[in-house]
């Protein structure tokens, strides 16, 4: 979680990115020795249901952190676009008067 915080001193939105990617293959790998390990009845079946349902949260919630990343991502280049503009433009009271 901490990574996903742009605010936070070497924030990277690739590692962000490559951290997901590792989440990714690690729910992968799980599910593929979790699903043979009850096919071949090496596992409990209720428990191994249970492992694969707590590892689908896992992997959606990091899917989730990842997609609100992406999407504060958006926002900070918009934002980063438009407060130059801001700052070039001088207002003005009704009388004249720059603020």
């Amino acid at each position: 979680m901490e990574q996903t915080d742009r605010e936070a001193d070497g924030f990277s939105f690739v590692d962000c990115e490559a951290q997901m990617e590792q989440v990714e293959l690690s729910y992968h790998a799980v599910k593929e020795v979790l699903l043979h390990a009850g096919a071949e009845l090496r596992a409990p079946i209720p428990g191994m249901i249970d492992i694969l349902e707590q590892n689908s949260r896992i992997h959606r919630m990091a899917e989730q952190m990842i997609k609100a990343t992406r999407y504060q991502n958006e926002l900070y280049i918009v934002a980063e676009v438009q407060i130059p503009e801001a700052k070039d433009a001088t207002l003005k009271t009704s009388d004249n008067r720059q603020l």
